[in-house]
């Protein structure tokens, strides 16, 4: 892929892990003037470096940001918290189990507050 066309991918990919909204933003978290990033990214070869490049990858490395190539699609994997042995393991009943219930004590818990709530309230009304 030509470095320009490159770029503007990285670029798009850090607007859909919402780094940034704008080229401009996109140039401030990356310690870099505005002008430069548009010229980078109009293709002057002068602002196409390999140090722009470690900037946006170390960028994306602070985020757990994983790159995606054109071949691979256009939808960014953050990988907030994610083992790879886990995503080759079959979950069990156990596991789906276990979830289950800590679904139903969270849903309970949050029963118990808002009837905490309620009660708060209707004595305040007397």
């Amino acid at each position: 892929m030509e470095r320009k066309n490159e770029l503007k991918s990285l670029y798009n990919q850090a607007r859909l892990a919402g780094l940034c909204s704008t080229q401009k933003e996109f140039a401030r978290i990356l310690n870099m003037n505005e002008i430069s990033m548009s010229m980078a990214m109009n293709g002057d070869e002068r602002y196409l470096t390999d140090n722009l490049f470690s900037k946006i990858e170390r960028l994306f490395a602070e985020h757990n940001i994983q790159t995606v190539n054109e071949n691979n699609g256009t939808v960014i994997n953050q990988q907030k918290n994610f083992n790879t042995s886990d995503a080759t393991q079959t979950p069990s009943i156990e596991m789906y189990k276990a979830l289950i219930e800590e679904m139903r004590a969270t849903r309970i818990e949050k029963d118990r507050q808002i009837d905490r709530l309620l009660t708060i309230i209707e004595n305040m009304q007397k």
